[in-house]
């Protein structure tokens, strides 16, 4: 699956918008046009990046900024 620069501004704006991110999934983010195994990918892409920490499983808890 190759990194998609759009997916991911998306997943970034879809992150910074949520209230509540105790309870926030990569599949729940509200983007639509992808699949979920993309979104998933690619927020995966950003958790490994550090920009993204999860709290369990696929949880987005919160947003890093460097």
């Amino acid at each position: 699956m190759k990194r998609n620069p759009d997916l991911i501004r998306q997943i970034l704006l879809a992150v910074e918008e949520k209230n509540n991110l105790d309870q926030l999934f990569p599949t729940n983010l509200g983007i639509t046009g992808w699949d979920n195994a993309d979104i998933d990918y690619h927020a995966l892409l950003l958790i490994e990046a550090d920009t993204l920490k999860e709290k369990r499983h696929q949880l987005v808890k919160e947003m890093l900024w460097q």
